[in-house]
């Protein structure tokens, strides 16, 4: 009698609860359905840039190269030593520039006949995309800019006389300490030099009287020369491939923001050279082959753009005395003239 009880009350209480949230179930399976859904659209929206890919000469003359570049790059580099020691390294040379130049043919063969505003996979692009990728245009630009030479102001107005003799300037040491030095006679000391004053029973001069201008080349040559002077500096405190990084996150910003297959592949295969031709490299100087990469410099800096700094490993300040800020600046704004240029022709 007890266990019948016990039986009906279960099932009155199973019952109740089966019908006190009648909603539970249908919403199971809308959201259900609905993951199948996304699940298909994300399938369906991969197979059709795969087969997209496959139909497009473009892309497919454009693919087989940068995977050719990629492919031969790593394996000569990775067997360098190698190959030079069976066949000669002018051999080595001529089979790299021959692989190398038919690969880039190939590139621009499939951009340039098949590929350039050609094979448009989407309507539009979102706004994160277009906006992330102007600005990763505009930080590969300013990271190449910091592999020219300086840029400086042609010229500089003066107000009032020097307080050094004609042709001294001066300089800071590594831990600070200012010193002076000739530009032409290169000869330095640390007291300051003094002007000869002689007397004059003339009025005093006015700051107009004392204006002039400083003319000078508008590459700066000597940028640098009087700083830091430490094993690391300028962008290797950034990356140790810092031209590595600059092509591929300039190549990344300009394949974010586009709607044509044929250029999406062409600029997505720098970024991803950078990383592999970066990792490879690094693992050659290990070994010696090619160049050397230190366990020392290898702690004090890093592949990963930022990650030393970040770490403490190297110095903003440092880094902000280093950089070559006329150079950013004019890389900047030619970065968003290109990323607003291909904004417009994405319309």
């Amino acid at each position: 009698m007890c266990d019948h009880e016990g039986a009906m009350q279960t099932g009155t209480t199973a019952a109740a609860h089966s019908h006190s949230f009648p909603c539970c179930k249908p919403r199971l399976q809308e959201n259900e359905l609905a993951w199948r859904h996304n699940a298909r659209a994300e399938e369906s929206m991969s197979q059709g840039f795969l087969r997209a890919a496959l139909q497009s000469r473009g892309a497919k003359w454009i693919a087989v190269g940068w995977t050719a570049f990629i492919g031969e790059n790593l394996i000569l580099s990775h067997n360098r030593d190698v190959i030079i020691g069976a066949f000669g390294e002018d051999n080595y040379r001529y089979t790299y520039s021959f692989l190398s130049t038919a690969a880039c043919g190939s590139i621009a063969y499939g951009l340039l006949r098949f590929g350039r505003g050609k094979d448009r996979i989407f309507a539009s692009r979102s706004p994160l995309a277009r906006g992330f990728g102007a600005a990763l245009q505009v930080i590969g630009l300013v990271g190449a800019s910091q592999q020219a030479p300086a840029f400086q102001i042609p010229f500089v107005p003066k107000f009032g006389a020097s307080d050094l003799p004609s042709g001294w300037e001066e300089a800071r040491a590594p831990d600070g300490k200012v010193y002076y030095y000739h530009s032409q006679s290169q000869e330095t000391r640390w007291e300051k030099p003094v002007v000869a004053t002689p007397a004059s029973s003339g009025p005093a001069p006015t700051l107009l009287s004392n204006f002039s201008f400083e003319i000078r080349c508008p590459i700066d040559f000597k940028h640098g020369a009087n700083q830091n002077v430490d094993d690391i500096q300028g962008m290797d405190r950034v990356s140790r491939h810092a031209t590595f990084w600059s092509l591929g996150l300039f190549s990344l910003g300009r394949a974010l923001p586009n709607v044509f297959l044929p250029e999406i592949i062409f600029y997505t295969f720098p970024a991803i050279y950078s990383v592999i031709g970066s990792s490879h490299q690094d693992y050659r100087y290990r070994r010696g082959s090619g160049g050397t990469l230190t366990p020392e410099r290898e702690a004090a800096s890093s592949n990963l753009p930022f990650v030393a700094l970040v770490t403490g490993r190297q110095s903003w300040a440092k880094l902000a005395d280093e950089f070559k800020w006329m150079n950013a600046g004019a890389a900047a704004l030619v970065g968003l003239g290109f990323a607003l240029r291909q904004l417009k022709r994405m319309k």
